[in-house]
């Protein structure tokens, strides 16, 4: 993840990919969660395929650049989790009411979040001094090594084997696979960017209209199966070359731009607001179905919810630039408490030393 702020560090380009990565998933849950259960059309589940990308390229992201681990980095992270979490959550159980497990889960906020992925990347950045020092002097040998480890238990035994434990790719050794790859990149850039950056794209737009169309004509369980285990889960292999696509094509592209990395701050917050239970099933759950009814064709459908997904987006963006003044404030608790354990050298070295 790029910690920085200078433009003159940061590429735009990856930046852009974080911020495109946050719209897939807001507009993929649109659908999954209110659109194709209504409608039950295999067209409202086919476009999920170039939509589900969105997490893979941010961790892909993170490898990429490397987590620079701190505590103070670590203290910012649940401190999001904290503000964007609790207040929503504990107004969504006042106005709509929960049980005692619902509300004792307020307190384990990293365990019991509802947030998936947000838990898993805080395991990530925690094992994350541990996996950069293997890979800061791995010979191509070592790093073919891991990815073919990690590659063969989360993406073979988690797919083709379904193992109840890697079932859904949602877990850390996934994500260390997928880290892997986005340094491995990020090692190797020099290879894969001699190839034009549209032809990344031509390929990545090419098979998914390919996937949305067969799976959108043919269904049954057989079909069924193989959607899911091939090209839907975040440890299948269809997915995984689908993300590899889009990333490189998207990464491929060289500029800078201010805006482009400031909005890409606010990426985690997008998540975090856009799936709070309050909003996301009170708010832009009714919208998206008064959307679908008002629509008359499918084309109709899209652009309506394209431009809900935009709406959405910008809003994130809007909440988490406001919040500012508090993301000061636990930046600043976050750096005394990392001065402080520094100062007692309980470690050797800093953490944020571990590249």
């Amino acid at each position: 993840m790029v910690t920085t702020d200078k433009v003159n560090t940061r590429e735009s380009s990856f930046e852009l990919i974080r911020i495109l990565a946050q719209f897939f998933i807001v507009f993929y849950h649109i659908f999954l969660f209110f659109i194709y259960p209504t409608t039950d059309e295999p067209f409202h589940k086919a476009i999920w395929l170039p939509l589900h990308i969105g997490v893979i390229l941010f961790v892909l992201i993170s490898g990429y650049f490397c987590i620079k681990p701190s505590i103070k980095g670590f203290i910012k992270l649940i401190g999001m989790m904290v503000v964007l979490y609790l207040p929503l959550g504990v107004a969504n159980y006042l106005i709509m009411g929960g049980g005692k497990r619902e509300l004792a889960s307020f307190a384990l906020i990293v365990s019991a979040t509802p947030f998936w992925f947000m838990r898993t990347y805080v395991f990530l950045y925690l094992f994350s001094p541990v996996i950069n020092l293997y890979l800061r002097n791995s010979t191509l040998i070592k790093r073919f090594y891991i990815i073919l480890v990690l590659g063969f238990i989360s993406h073979y035994v988690g797919t083709i084997g379904m193992d109840p434990s890697l079932l859904d790719g949602k877990n850390l050794v996934t994500f260390l696979f997928l880290y892997v790859i986005g340094n491995t990149l990020h090692h190797y850039e020099a290879i894969w960017k001699k190839i034009p950056s549209y032809w990344y794209g031509i390929v990545f737009i090419c098979v998914n209209i390919v996937l949305v169309v067969i799976f959108s004509l043919f269904t049954g369980r057989i079909v069924d199966a193989i959607y899911e285990r091939l090209f839907f889960r975040y440890c299948s292999f269809g997915l995984l070359v689908s993300s590899l696509l889009f990333f490189m094509w998207i990464g491929g592209i060289s500029f800078k731009s201010r805006f482009i990395n400031y909005i890409a701050k606010s990426s985690l917050a997008i998540y975090m607001i856009h799936g709070a239970g309050l909003i996301f099933f009170n708010i832009i759950g009714p919208i998206s179905l008064y959307l679908l009814r008002l629509s008359s064709n499918e084309f109709q459908l899209f652009i309506l919810i394209f431009l809900l997904t935009v709406i959405i987006v910008t809003c994130c963006i809007i909440i988490d630039k406001l919040l500012n003044p508090i993301w000061d404030i636990i930046n600043n608790l976050g750096e005394r408490l990392q001065k402080s354990v520094l100062s007692l050298n309980l470690f050797g070295e800093p953490l944020n030393s571990v590249k």
